[in-house]
């Protein structure tokens, strides 16, 4: 801060002795005389100022000696600058009155003569007592130069020559002594006077009242390059180009007959010339004086060349500059140390909605244009700028005219001089009102989003985020602020159990939770606790972003996991149902297959024509039950999703080996001529074997059904490279489907009116073909017109790199015949099985035969037993049993070495492909369901023979 100092100056201490002084020089109220008159038009003309003044100070008043520029000779002593000035030892500048404390209240400043800028050097005798100052002054800014300063104290001194000059003339009483003494201060002073023309670096010219060179300088010289011979004595118009060269006579004349000036006594810009004619802009200040009564001119020119090229470069460095603050919506300031003055660009003004006639910033004024909620912070921000010197940059909402609010970015810092003190501090300003609400938009909506937003910069800190980030973090979410790293955040967590699967694993867990967060992209799912300890699923997906940030978003889904546990237990509930529907449905139907096979094919007790025949319904009706059991069981696999496919590269003609000796068995029937079209070599194709051996079955099998009697079905294979896929198409010439059953046909259980007619169907097995075909990558449809036919295709993928090749047809499955041709010994069958009808059924079986002794046991601990006495060549085990089951019992016998070997075929109700499976790796040989048929039942134990025999 700069002190503040009365503008009414203290009374020096020897104020009476220096008033006493400055009487006896008998210099107040005298005439004007032209030793002072010459000065002061030398300090106006030479500092290029329209006012200047050799001031004296009396008790009361200051009074000029000397004046130019002023109608006044004198003004109080309260108001004066000059009282001020002489009491200091150099210079004293003012370069801006209305912001000095000093002086910015000044009469003097705010009402005529309208002082801008004063600089003024003391005047004292040569023991230093001081009488008033020589001044110059300006009604605008500015500031000396160093060359310019030296000129004013250099003039000052002669002022002072001047005054010792009068005072020896009025005392010498020897007026020769007096002549030598003027004599000599005379020649002193214009020795002065000549030194400073010749050092001044403007040149300055004198001429007539005709315009006629008289004196000129060395700068004159230097910068017109004439001699000096050369310019004096003629008109001054030489040194001007035209038009204004021929206009200047008349310009003399008008002014000598009017007194109206245009120059003199006004500094302006005006072209020159050189002798070697170029041209340049120069400063001109011209001023009267009268020597003698005579009428001349005292002109000072500057070129301004290098100044006018700066200041264009200036002009335009400001327009581009402020063309940038006002797109950029940024405007600068300065604060001036001392003065506190404050300095705004345009672009100042637009921020505020001000401007600079109706508003002058003061550090006062502008911090009312800020709301009191940002006052303190802003004013501790810029005190702890000018005290320590270290830049700041803050945030703050700013008052517009109308009363609303703008929110603006502030930068500053402080300015120092060459010896390191402040002078200054500078700053800019920005409006970024558009840029927070578009922020305060995004945060909004981030916040409505359903899951949880992060968002983290390069150095990974946590910049954004969103309330459902913290609801889903709840334990960490304390710890949650701008700038907290990623890695701290977890830590948090860990140690306030956010994370069960850390327990115990702290670092461990950390380690591995952060090289996943380290990886590009990441998307799994976390198991958390939430605020009230219950458990919570987050599924987490992060991805780096191309500035080095990393977004994540985190989605809830316990609800899900929730609902996934319960469909499964749901799934779980209805596999165990059907498997439970399963088994009580094939346990009785085992008996009446059975039984209805034995008496079909009975050669001790063979059946009438009429029996035949309704064993003939009998088998057939259980056949279709046992179908639908079937194909219930496998769509509701495939919905569960528990369907386990093998899919490999087959040869369309082994499917077709196998399926079409089936077909042609059902075809033969109806008088049905079946035709294969498969080009050869047949491709091969990526399927599952089994299952699309049903997929093929099914549509055969349809052909045949919903065909008219000797029909025909047309099975081809067709290749479309270009899809990479083999087509097989089954085509009938039965009755067709119309165009309003299509969107049905592959509705579960929806048989499109057949359940009317003869033909027997489940309404599954479409649905089950269209699963199993999608669940292959494949692709079914139909085209059908009624009263011609139908054809249903299924495409499925080619084998990759696979020509096509010749594949040998596989071999059909040929029912066991081995017990029926076996000669030598009986052989010895144990049936582990609990349900008599079940025992009866295969004890006419085996009986049938003729070549089996069979035993029974109607627990498996029974049938443990009964091997441990007497081994048997071949064991049927049922599955659910009473005490240990038929799974428990194989693995003992395969546990014990004695029994190792022992062909064992289980033969169970529950035919669930998981059962199955099961029941093979715990060691059965073959796993035969219920209800049993007899001829698979044969090969199952021929080949359950071979094996062990090897």
């Amino acid at each position: 801060m700069v002190d503040t100092i009365d503008p009414r100056p203290t009374t020096p201490v020897t104020e009476k002795d220096r008033l006493a002084r400055l009487k006896a020089l008998d210099i107040l109220d005298t005439p004007p005389e032209e030793s002072f008159e010459r000065l002061t038009r030398m300090a106006s003309t030479l500092l290029e100022v329209p006012i200047s003044a050799v001031s004296l100070i009396d008790e009361n008043r200051q009074w000029f000696k000397s004046v130019v520029g002023l109608d006044t000779r004198e003004t109080t002593r309260e108001v004066a600058f000059c009282a001020h000035a002489m009491r200091g030892d150099t210079v004293m500048e003012v370069r801006d009155a209305t912001v000095d404390p000093r002086f910015a209240d000044n009469p003097l400043v705010t009402g005529d003569p309208g002082i801008r800028f004063y600089a003024g050097a003391p005047l004292k005798t040569r023991d230093g007592v001081p009488l008033g100052s020589l001044c110059v002054i300006d009604r605008k800014p500015r500031t000396l130069t160093a060359t310019q300063l030296q000129v004013l104290q250099d003039l000052a001194a002669m002022a002072v020559d001047a005054i010792d000059l009068r005072t020896a003339l009025r005392d010498a009483t020897d007026r020769e002594e007096a002549a030598k003494i003027a004599t000599a201060a005379l020649a002193a002073s214009e020795a002065a006077q000549r030194a400073v023309l010749d050092t001044a670096v403007d040149a300055i010219i004198t001429i007539d009242e005709r315009g006629i060179i008289r004196t000129v300088n060395p700068a004159t010289v230097r910068l017109f390059g004439y001699r000096e011979e050369e310019m004096v004595g003629r008109n001054v118009s030489m040194l001007m180009p035209e038009p204004h060269a021929a206009a200047h006579d008349a310009y003399m004349a008008r002014y000598h007959r009017t007194d109206d000036p245009h120059i003199i006594g006004v500094g302006r810009e005006v072209p020159a010339r050189r002798k070697d004619g170029t041209l340049f802009q120069a400063e001109l200040a011209v001023s009267e004086m009268r020597v003698n009564g005579v009428r001349g001119y005292t002109g000072i020119l500057r070129d301004i060349t290098r100044r006018c090229e700066i200041e264009d470069e200036v002009r335009e460095k400001n327009r581009l500059l402020g063309m940038a603050e006002e797109v950029g919506q940024v405007g600068h300031w300065r604060v001036e140390e001392e003065t506190r003055a404050v300095e705004w660009s345009d672009g100042m003004y637009r921020i505020y909605g001000l401007d600079r006639d109706s508003f002058t910033p003061t550090v006062d004024t502008v911090m009312t244009r800020m709301p009191e909620r940002d006052r303190e912070r802003v004013a501790t921000a810029v005190a702890a700028t000018r005290t320590d010197g270290v830049p700041f940059t803050l945030d703050h909402a700013i008052i517009l005219p109308d009363g609303t609010e703008r929110v603006v970015s502030s930068s500053g810092r402080q300015e120092r001089d060459e010896a390191g003190n402040p002078v200054a501090l500078f700053g800019i300003m920005q409006d970024i009102t558009d840029r927070v609400r578009a922020q305060e938009r995004l945060q909004v909506a981030i916040d409505h989003i359903s899951d949880g937003f992060v968002l983290m910069d390069e150095q990974d800190r946590i910049v954004v985020w969103n309330d459902k980030m913290l609801f889903l973090y709840p334990r960490a979410a304390p710890l949650v602020r701008m700038g907290i790293k990623f890695e701290d955040l977890v830590r948090r967590g860990v140690d306030e159990g956010q994370y069960p699967n850390a327990i115990g694993r702290e670092e461990e867990f950390i380690a591995e939770r952060m090289a996943r967060h380290r990886l590009r992209e990441e998307d799994y799912e976390e198991r958390l606790v939430d605020a009230d300890g219950r458990e919570r699923y987050v599924r987490v997906t992060e991805r780096n972003l191309p500035d080095g940030g990393r977004v994540g978003i985190r989605t809830d889904v316990t609800d899900l996991r929730v609902a996934q546990r319960e469909a499964d237990a749901a799934n779980q509930a209805k596999s165990a149902f059907l498997s439970s529907m399963s088994h009580e449905l094939r346990t009785p139907l085992n008996a009446v297959l059975g039984f209805a096979q034995l008496l079909e094919v009975s050669r001790k007790d063979p059946l009438s024509e009429k029996q035949q025949s309704h064993v003939k319904q009998i088998l057939k009706g259980g056949q279709h039950l046992l179908d639908l059991i079937n194909e219930v069981l496998d769509l509701a696999r495939i919905e569960a999703g528990k369907m386990t496919l093998s899919i490999e590269d087959i040869d369309a003609a082994d499917v077709l080996g196998e399926c079409l000796p089936l077909a042609e068995t059902l075809a033969d029937k109806r008088a049905i001529t079946i035709r294969v079209d498969v080009t050869d070599p047949a491709p091969r194709v990526r399927a599952d074997f089994t299952r699309f051996k049903q997929v093929l079955l099914n549509l055969l099998s349809n052909a045949v059904k919903y065909n008219r009697e000797s029909g025909r079905i047309i099975v081809t294979v067709a290749v479309d490279l270009a899809k990479k896929t083999a087509r097989f198409s089954v085509a009938d010439t039965g009755q067709g489907i119309p165009p309003e059953h299509m969107d049905g046909l592959f509705e579960p259980f929806n048989r499109l009116g057949a359940e009317a007619t003869e033909v027997e169907g489940t309404g599954i097995g479409l649905t089950l073909t269209r699963e199993l075909v999608e669940r292959m990558d494949g692709a079914i449809g139909v085209e059908s017109t009624v009263g011609k036919g139908s054809t249903f295709w299924v495409e499925v993928p080619l084998a990759e790199n696979c020509p096509a090749g010749a594949a040998a047809a596989r071999e059909a499955q040929r029912a066991a015949q081995a017990l029926e041709a076996g000669e030598g010994a009986l052989l010895d069958v144990l049936y582990v099985e609990d349900n008599p009808a079940n025992m009866r059924l295969m004890e006419e079986v085996m009986e049938d035969f003729g070549t089996v002794q069979l035993q029974t046991a109607h627990t498996a601990e029974l049938g443990l037993e009964m091997i441990a006495c007497d081994r048997p060549d071949l064991v049927i085990m049922d599955i659910n049993l009473p005490g240990i089951d038929g799974i428990e019992a194989v693995r003992r016998l395969r546990a014990d070495p004695a029994t190792a070997e022992l062909p064992v075929i289980g033969l169970s109700a529950n035919a669930t492909a998981a059962s199955i499976q099961k029941g093979l790796d715990a060691g059965f040989n073959a796993y035969l369901t219920k209800p049993v048929v007899i001829p698979e039942l044969m090969g199952a134990i021929d080949r359950a023979l071979k094996e062990t025999s090897r």
